[in-house]
């Protein structure tokens, strides 16, 4: 407004001229706020109507999507049940009803499995027992009426092999489990022999032992016997040298300062070392015994050994033999 406005003199005195100017410059100046101004109206307009078409359109858009909102409601309305807990109560009974679906498809394909091995084995059979088959359906042929083998005949046929073929592998699970048990049973009795086999092995080994000990102690005593013997004998020599036969007295005498000696005394030791020498005797002929009855219960030992031995072989061979029996039925189980 300062800028509008013309100023006004303090001085009322001044001069036309100056008046002049300064009412120009004002109409300048007033001019071009005018202009201004109405451009900043019809901008100002612009934008009015600017915002009034978008106004319009919004308004517009806000009633279709309430309208949409209304029919979405309307359907939604319609398609929901009127309780949800039956809705949610038939979702759980379609889920179980899905689930004994799986089931049953589970059972008919292990049921299909079951039928095609089946047909597999009764191709095996048919083929294997063609002939006899063939010979069933001929004679069929013959006493029937007909002269012509219908299904029945052939199926009658085909069920009479599998009560034949059953038989056989009942018989031969019997037999199959019978080994089983010999089987064992002879395991059982290999290493019970073996047990003993061993217990005989340290009886020999110390019944060899105690021989060899007896055979020492024979030995030493033996020695020790000869040793003495050979001891008594230089003893009696000498003392024979030294004897001298007098009267009826039976006394001799040693070189001149020695005791008198009786021939009784050197009886006495003639009959000791008899004595000693007889019980020498005895002694080795005992230890002989234990020796010879060492060495008999060592070759008793060493027979049964033998023995042990020879029947552990032949329950190996046993065994072998059943365990071949085994395979072959398994073998002849699986055909």
């Amino acid at each position: 407004m300062c800028d509008v406005m013309p100023t006004i003199a303090e001085d009322g005195n001044s001069s036309h001229g100056d008046r002049d100017s300064e009412a120009s410059g004002e109409g300048t100046n007033v001019e071009d706020m005018l202009l201004s101004i109405l451009d900043e109206r019809d901008r100002l307009m612009e934008n009015l109507h600017d915002a009034q078409d978008q106004l319009i359109y919004t308004q517009n858009r806000l009633t279709e999507i309430e309208r949409e909102r209304d029919a979405l409601n309307r359907q939604l309305s319609e398609k929901l049940p009127e309780d949800l807990s039956l809705l949610a109560k038939e979702v759980h009974r379609l889920r179980d009803q899905l689930m004994e679906r799986d089931e049953e498809i589970s059972e008919l394909k292990s049921e299909r499995n079951n039928t095609r091995l089946l047909l597999e084995h009764l191709e095996c059979l048919v083929a294997r027992h063609e002939r006899s088959l063939r010979m069933t359906v001929v004679k069929r042929q013959i006493n029937s009426p007909g002269g012509v083998s219908s299904e029945v005949e052939v199926l009658k046929a085909l069920k009479s092999l599998f009560e034949h073929h059953k038989a056989l592998d009942e018989r031969v699970r019997e037999r199959l489990r019978a080994a089983l048990d010999r089987g064992a049973q002879l395991e059982e009795e290999v290493r019970c022999s073996a047990a003993d086999r061993a217990a005989l092995r340290e009886q020999l080994a110390a019944a060899l032992a105690g021989v060899a000990a007896a055979a020492a102690a024979a030995q030493q005593r033996h020695e020790q016997t000869s040793g003495g013997e050979l001891e008594g004998v230089q003893q009696r020599t000498g003392k024979d040298e030294v004897l001298v036969n007098g009267d009826n007295t039976n006394t001799a005498s040693l070189p001149p300062g020695g005791p008198p000696i009786s021939v009784r005394d050197s009886n006495e030791d003639g009959s000791g070392s008899t004595t000693s020498e007889t019980t020498g005797q005895k002694s080795a002929a005992s230890y002989a015994a234990a020796a010879a009855a060492a060495a008999a219960s060592a070759v008793a030992a060493e027979r049964k050994l033998v023995e042990v031995t020879a029947r552990s072989h032949d329950l190996e061979a046993s065994v072998a033999g059943l365990q071949k029996e085994v395979a072959r039925s398994n073998e002849q189980y699986l055909i």
